[in-house]
């Protein structure tokens, strides 16, 4: 909403509160390590191990930021909505860590 304000099109969907989550995991478990299947073929087909943080970034850059930014916000999919909810979970994620509350570190 505050990318296109004037949208007749309302953006939301469980999306950007997946992306919330995904942000939040960012803040709490930043030495996780995650398996991706990578499908390079024919060159590599198999599972790699990937730090969560690398991933998680290169979600938000490569799947939302820099597709919002080629599109112009005109393609249809609510980017905005996907980088603000990653935003807001990450920053509630980071307020709950510093009240006190337990984690898994």
């Amino acid at each position: 909403m505050l990318l296109n304000p004037s949208s007749p099109i309302p953006l939301v969907g469980a999306s950007g509160a997946i992306s919330g989550v995904l942000g939040f995991y960012l803040i709490w478990f930043p030495r996780n390590v995650v398996k991706v299947f990578v499908f390079l073929f024919p060159f590599y087909i198999g599972v790699v191990r990937v730090s969560a943080t690398l991933m998680l970034i290169a979600f938000l850059i490569l799947d939302n930021l820099l597709p919002l930014l080629i599109s112009h916000g005109r393609s249809g999919i609510a980017y905005s909505a996907h980088i603000g909810g990653f935003l807001v979970g990450a920053a509630a994620a980071w307020l709950m860590r510093r009240k006190g509350a337990p984690s898994s570190e």
